[in-house]
This record gives C-alpha cells, structure tokens and sequence, in this order.
C-alpha cells in the first residue's frame, strides 16, 4: 500500500458491547467493508488513527482511555521477603508464571507475594476492559 492509499484508509476497532474489549483494529478503505470484518455478538466502530486500541475501551460507543493498575512496592527481593500490591479494583484475575500457583482471583485489593526459591517470576494482572493489563517480573534472589 502506498502513501496516498494508506492516507485515505479508514482505521477501525472491533469491540465487544458487553465489556468495551477490543478484540480486532487495524485499516479498510470503508466503514462498510470494516462491517464484513466483525463475528456475531461484535460491534465495529471508526477510531482516529492515532489511536492505540489496547490502551482504550469502549463504552456507550465512544472510546474511554484504560486506567493504569498499581504497581508493586518492590519487583526485586530475597528469597522468603515479601513484595506486594495494593489499591487492586474487584475483581482482579492474577496469573503468576513460573511458581506452580493457579490463577488467583483477588477481591479485597491486595496481593502479597512471596517465594522461596531464587528466579523471575511472571505475574500478569488483569481487571477487566476499563484498566490495562499489568504485567511485571519479579526477581527473587537467594
């Protein structure tokens, strides 16, 4: 695709009503042809260009920017020291890579981590479509 034909192409997001998640973007020359592009149970809607879909979710057909989740107090510790993460909204689905633990789902707004063993643990935070999903790595030294 050249200049002029990117210039003249439409930029869309495909998103679900229910949540405001969008699930597909990019670029068609016509609203129309962006209408073919969408599953059952989708809604497609016409977004300016410089807009980043997985920093924005929809509500009432308009796009809302996400809320950024709390950080941890810490991302490096030692083995059996703590590192933790408050002001969490409810619910909150966390996923920690690499311990062995199953998915946790946190609804009084705190998680506390602690290891015993020394590696980079992956935690992947997720509060649904009006916050951006976290994701951290934290360090446990020996």
């Amino acid at each position: 695709m050249n200049d002029t034909t990117a210039s003249q192409a439409i930029a869309y997001a495909i998103y679900r009503p229910s949540d405001g998640v969008i699930v597909q973007h990019g670029h068609c020359q016509t609203l129309a042809q962006c209408e073919h592009m969408k599953t059952a149970g989708m809604e497609v809607m016409q977004i300016d260009a410089g807009v980043d879909p997985t920093a924005v979710y929809v509500r009432n057909g308009s796009l809302y920017p996400r809320i950024a989740l709390p950080a941890f107090d810490t991302l490096n510790v030692r083995a059996g020291e703590a590192a933790t993460v408050t002001g969490l909204p409810n619910p909150t689905q966390a996923q920690v890579s690499g311990a062995g633990l199953a998915d946790l789902t946190i609804t009084d707004g705190s998680l506390t981590l602690r290891f015993s063993h020394a590696g980079a643990y992956r935690i992947d935070l997720d509060a649904g479509a009006q916050y951006q999903r976290s994701v951290s790595t934290l360090t446990v030294s020996s």
